[in-house]
């Protein structure tokens, strides 16, 4: 044979070849349109209808089981676990709150117009927010004789609020023989002075009994369940008299009823606390 040269065709570069790639090309290659609705392949969004038939029942038959487990165990939890008589979703104890609110330390002087305006304004906005306004003034009338809820005439007035917890049902103290060995002296002689069943005491005193101011309740120291327990049926007055000037007093109230806990170590929880500090010229 005769002999032939073998002339180079030039650089050669070896590429490796990828799964899909004619398909990925393809895709590149066909309009969008196509891409949506291909009558040619029968397919909607580059699936035939049964494919999408496939992929619709699996997510449904997938969601209809977390469903039918969910199920399950709600009826386990409310035929086994709850105890019968008990209410199906537990509440809590609703906690106290003071009015004005966010001032847990009140300092001002009564002479001063600017500094007793804004805490009547508080409180006058607290009767507005829950359409009580008008009737606060006939409740609380003794507290708000100078128009600026006693701050103008140094009887500053504070109102505790028991907050509202949809549910709950107050196990309260009917007898002063019921009472824990902790409860003030004061709330023994209030259940004798007010007798009847069905309400939530509230006993306020100053921390410091040396600097212990005269607090009258208003209208009564107490919460009446047997009330409806909305607006100003869930506030009392504290109307304080003989307050020590120019000096803190730290003022503890508690409310009493056998399923509220008083838990001294976060506020609000069966018990709240306040300052008055009340600024004369001497």
């Amino acid at each position: 044979m005769p002999h032939e040269d073998i002339i180079p065709a030039g650089a050669h570069r070896v590429r490796k070849r990828f799964r899909n790639e004619e398909d990925i090309r393809y895709k590149q290659k066909v309009p969008w349109k196509k891409r949506i609705l291909d009558l040619e392949n029968k397919q909607i969004l580059e699936r035939t209808p049964l494919g999408w038939l496939r992929i619709i029942g699996f997510y449904l038959l997938l969601y209809f089981l977390i469903a039918l487990i969910v199920a399950f165990w709600i009826v386990i939890y409310i035929y086994v676990i709850l105890k019968p008589g008990r209410p199906v979703w537990l509440k809590s104890a609703p906690g106290i709150s003071i009015v004005p609110r966010g001032m847990h330390k009140i300092d001002f002087h009564p002479h001063i117009q600017t500094e007793i305006d804004p805490i009547a304004d508080n409180i006058d906005k607290f009767f507005d927010n829950i359409d009580e306004s008008s009737r606060s003034l006939k409740v609380f009338q003794e507290c708000n004789r100078d128009s600026t809820w006693g701050y103008y005439k140094k009887e500053p007035c504070v109102f505790i609020k028991l907050n509202n917890v949809y549910g709950f049902e107050a196990v309260t103290y009917d007898a002063s023989s019921e009472l824990p060995d902790d409860s003030p002296t004061e709330l023994g002689d209030l259940m004798i002075q007010y007798s009847g069943s069905g309400k939530i005491w509230l006993t306020c005193d100053a921390k410091d009994e040396e600097t212990s101011p005269s607090i009258n309740y208003l209208p009564y120291p107490y919460y009446d369940t047997n009330s409806d327990m909305k607006g100003l049926n869930r506030v009392i007055g504290l109307h304080i008299t003989d307050l020590p000037t120019n000096q803190d007093v730290t003022i503890i109230c508690k409310v009493w009823a056998k399923n509220i806990d008083i838990d001294m170590k976060n506020r609000g929880n069966g018990h709240t606390t306040f300052t008055l500090n009340m600024r004369v010229l001497e």
